[in-house]
């Protein structure tokens, strides 16, 4: 547990429970299996880097820019998810935002149940609307 911000690599964050100000997971697999839970940013930089991850932003947003970077995932965020690299959100258990869902590559938010915005949910990426959106 941290006030501070969390920066993950080599799998430092891998498979742990933590609390911060934000996290950014850097590196292959180096947030997989973890609940991230941040008052500000949770992002998911690397090629599969919260692969299987509980993320939860309370105050802010969850950014998912890296390929694979959220598959898999429960994403939660205050304002805004943003799943914007190749398959990024693909497979997400659910997203759910208090804002946006902005979904804007090849596949990334292919096979997600449910996704529930606030605001509104924008799929502009090919083959970005195979969703269940409530």
């Amino acid at each position: 547990t941290s006030v501070e911000s969390v920066r993950c690599q080599k799998k430092k964050c891998k498979g742990k429970t933590r609390t911060s100000k934000d996290f950014v997971c850097l590196s292959k697999t180096s947030c997989e299996r973890s609940t991230l839970t941040a008052r500000n940013n949770i992002t998911c930089q690397g090629v599969q880097a919260c692969l299987d991850a509980t993320l939860e932003s309370t105050k802010a947003d969850v950014l998912c820019p890296g390929g694979n970077s959220c598959k898999g995932a429960t994403i939660t965020a205050a304002n805004n998810v943003y799943c914007n690299g190749f398959k990024s959100c693909t497979e997400a258990v659910s997203i759910t935002a208090g804002n946006d869902i902005i979904a804007t590559d090849w596949l990334t938010a292919y096979f997600v149940d449910p996704m529930i915005a606030a605001g509104d949910i924008y799929c502009t990426g090919g083959s970005g609307s195979f969703a269940t959106i409530a």
